[in-house]
């Protein structure tokens, strides 16, 4: 199964229908980060970044979301995301003034979807 080795960027890329560079500035700015391996440099698939099937929900989160709510705040919220679960709330701020609800079944549905498929 193709989660064993994980998925390159340029999979994420295809698979999640973002920009590469946008994908390089998330990754840069550490709003995203992938929990198999952190690239070291070299150039080719043995030296880049290697991202679990949770990294691809949570960037699909962080898409998602990220255009609704500031970037840095929107990673903190797609890193606490317990996918274990099928919906959950966020707060947006500590006073708890905001809340947004999230189907965490469909948006894994989405993204597994996407991964059968081939690409966005």
């Amino acid at each position: 199964m193709k989660d064993a080795e994980g998925f390159t960027t340029f999979e994420v890329v295809r698979i999640l229908g973002i920009n590469r560079n946008t994908l390089q500035v998330w990754l840069q700015r550490k709003w995203i980060i992938p929990s198999i391996k952190v690239a070291d440099g070299r150039a080719g698939p043995r030296g880049g970044n290697l991202f679990n099937r949770d990294d691809l929900y949570r960037l699909h989160f962080f898409n998602q979301f990220g255009r609704l709510i500031k970037r840095k705040k929107c990673a903190e919220l797609a890193k606490g995301l317990d996918l274990g679960r099928d919906k959950c709330s966020l707060w947006l701020n500590k006073s708890r003034l905001v809340e947004i609800s999230i189907n965490l079944k469909r948006l894994k549905e989405q993204v597994n979807f996407f991964i059968i498929n081939g690409l966005r």
